[in-house]
């Protein structure tokens, strides 16, 4: 299973290599590997990769269905934190669909026991969310817990990400 691990992170980079993202790079890439998955939890995670490519692609809903379907190939994988991970999947999808309160419901059923970075993402997106619905006081709130993290346990490659929203702040 290296080789659908090794698919799925050159199919990130193909997508957010350049100055814009670039989703359908990543999207013909993941379509090759879902047939090599063999195992559930490859399957949900190839497939929330390609549910948040086709939102960011403007395509939200069909990214949306995608999502639900990560979501219930993660069910059957049997592993809870894979379920959670499709869950934060779904929340991205449904923010780049403009789609705030689903979101912020999705992320609601997230029962804490995050590891570190997976915690800086769900209160990124939680930030992003109450950004989208102008609450800029939830938002910065959020923010802040999430540089905490990132600053605690040297996440710097979130940085990036939690620094774009602070400019939107």
């Amino acid at each position: 299973m290296v080789g659908v691990r090794a698919g799925i992170a050159s199919a990130r980079a193909a997508v957010y290599r350049g100055a814009r993202p670039a989703p359908q790079r990543g999207l013909e890439m993941l379509r090759h590997w879902l047939s090599a998955a063999r195992r559930f939890e490859y399957e949900a995670w190839i497939l929330g990769d390609m549910a948040k490519y086709l939102a960011l692609s403007g395509d939200a809903e069909s990214g949306l269905q995608l999502a639900q379907r990560a979501c219930a190939v993660a069910a059957h994988s049997g592993h809870t934190y894979e379920v959670v991970l499709r869950e934060l999947d779904a929340a991205q999808t449904l923010l780049w669909a403009g789609r705030p309160e689903p979101a912020l419901a999705v992320m609601g059923q997230i029962l804490g026991g995050l590891e570190s970075d997976h915690e800086v993402v769900r209160l990124l997106l939680q930030a992003e969310a109450s950004l989208m619905l102008g609450e800029s006081s939830t938002a910065h709130d959020r923010l802040q817990s999430a540089l905490q993290i990132i600053e605690a346990q040297a996440l710097s490659h979130l940085r990036p990400r939690a620094e774009a929203l602070l400019q939107r702040l």
